[in-house]
């Protein structure tokens, strides 16, 4: 159908001249409403055919465009919906596309290559001032080691013992903190006098 300012206009396909491209076969359904005699003319003009005795519209259709037609339409919202859920072709008239079977094979495939994509997800970032990361990420590193539990460093303190410690300690008991750790640091940088 077209439409302009004004102007309405129905066609329809025909079958006449064979091999044309589909908008060289347009014709108007309008004409099919006009005089007999106009309508025998433009037809024979039209469908290139000046032979041209019967101008019934079902002689002149394109059906095997229009049943090319209707059939992707029922496969758009039947046969192709219908393949992807497992089920058989609920209209078996209407063939599958070629590339439907490929399709199917490789929504049910059970060893299939997975997508890049699929691998990775988005992680949303919390907006949160804390600055602490989730137990959920790990480095690169954490990756190829994998356990199912992280183990934590265990720190070893290892103490030198001291050389006649009791008797230092029982000396120390005695003295003032003063006398045992010596006179604190001054204050400020000072100047050496030689």
């Amino acid at each position: 159908m077209v439409k302009d300012a004004g102007l309405a206009c129905k066609y329809i396909i025909a079958n006449k001249p064979q091999g044309a491209p589909v908008t060289e076969r347009a014709i108007p359904l309008a004409i099919f409403q006009s005089e007999p005699a106009i309508r025998k003319y433009y037809l024979r003009k039209w469908l290139k055919d000046p032979s041209l005795q019967n101008d019934d519209i079902r002689n002149i259709l394109d059906w095997s465009y229009y049943i090319e037609r209707l059939g992707s339409a029922i496969q758009k919202i039947i046969t192709i919906p219908a393949a992807m859920q497992g089920l058989s072709n609920p209209v078996p008239r209407v063939k599958h596309p070629d590339w439907l079977h490929k399709r199917v094979m490789e929504k049910s495939a059970t060893h299939k290559q997975r997508k890049i994509t699929d691998v990775f997800s988005v992680i949303h970032k919390e907006k949160d001032n804390d600055n602490s990361e989730s137990s959920d990420i790990c480095d690169v590193e954490d990756i190829a080691g994998k356990t199912p539990i992280f183990k934590q460093p265990i720190a070893i303190a290892n103490k030198r013992k001291r050389q006649n410690s009791e008797e230092n300690e029982l000396e120390n008991a005695n003295k003032n903190w003063k006398d045992v750790l010596g006179s604190p640091p001054s204050m400020g940088q000072q100047k050496k006098k030689d």
